[in-house]
């Protein structure tokens, strides 16, 4: 696959007068390219749980409708009405398959959660992430939608990948790249999802100064440098990893280690 250059994209969800958080703007439909692969997630979900099945969402660029060839993942999560157990033994054929089918998609992810799991709230957190997600970010696409059940959020009960991005660095991605060393597409994941964690927790230290709220990779960037010009260039070299991410631990490592140590510097002040 040819390299993929950094472009201005994305967008951000701006505050109302009261200073609560503008979800998504659903009215724009999901591209026609993309439809067919929402509609086998949804029926995937619908094979495996039946009526067991409460609602399903999806999230990022998919969802606002703006969705970007061989850039955009389809990020995906269902409710089920009972505790969830392991993953579908079927879960690995399924994305395979959609790979085939659809190779302009960069990943797809299949997440289940409980209906109990939706208001808990994780350490660190001040208020559910999953709440978060289904009240700010997410499209429903199949079944209940629960946002209508759930109070509106505010920038400073929305910061959460600075939370957790120092147990990431040092002792989660050590573990992976060990665990996958033999698996060249693996450790490419790996680098692409830490260096996704990295401009998003690095946006956690401007958001309510922006005012908005972004998971999109060239807003966070953009945001972040503007604040930090001094941290640009690494900023943009996390950037060009998460579009283009490297098997080669020891190329990116420094890069990653250092701009985790900052990001929690600066969230310690």
């Amino acid at each position: 696959m040819n390299k993929i250059e950094i472009k201005k994209c994305g967008s951000y969800l701006n505050t109302d007068s009261q200073g609560f958080v503008i979800p998504i703007d659903i009215s724009k439909p999901i591209q026609a390219k993309w439809e067919p692969i929402v509609s086998e997630t949804i029926e995937f979900y619908k094979k495996e749980y039946g009526e067991k099945l409460q609602s399903v969402y999806i999230r990022g660029s998919v969802a606002k409708g703006d969705a970007i060839d061989f850039v955009s993942d389809l990020d995906s999560f269902a409710v089920i009405k009972e505790e969830v157990g392991k993953e579908p033994e079927t879960l690995g054929e399924f994305s395979d398959e959609m790979k085939k089918r659809f190779p302009f998609c960069n990943h797809i992810e299949i997440t289940t959660i409980d209906i109990k799991e939706v208001k808990s709230i994780p350490p660190k957190r001040i208020r559910s992430i999953v709440e978060e997600l289904i009240k700010t970010q997410s499209r429903c696409v199949y079944g209940e939608d629960l946002s209508d059940k759930i109070k509106a959020f505010r920038l400073s009960e929305m910061k959460g990948h600075s939370l957790y991005i120092e147990k990431e660095v040092f002792e989660d991605l050590p573990n992976y790249m060990e665990e996958d060393q033999h698996d060249l597409e693996e450790l490419k994941a790996n680098c692409m999802w830490i260096m996704r964690r990295l401009l998003r927790g690095s946006f956690d230290l401007v958001m309510e100064r922006e005012n908005k709220f972004t998971r999109d990779l060239y807003c966070c960037y953009e945001s972040v440098s503007r604040y930090y010009p001094e941290r640009e260039a690494k900023l943009r070299a996390v950037l060009v990893y998460a579009l283009n991410p490297s098997e080669d631990y020891e190329e990116w490592k420094e890069l990653v280690e250092d701009t985790c140590n900052w990001i929690v510097k600066e969230s310690h002040k």
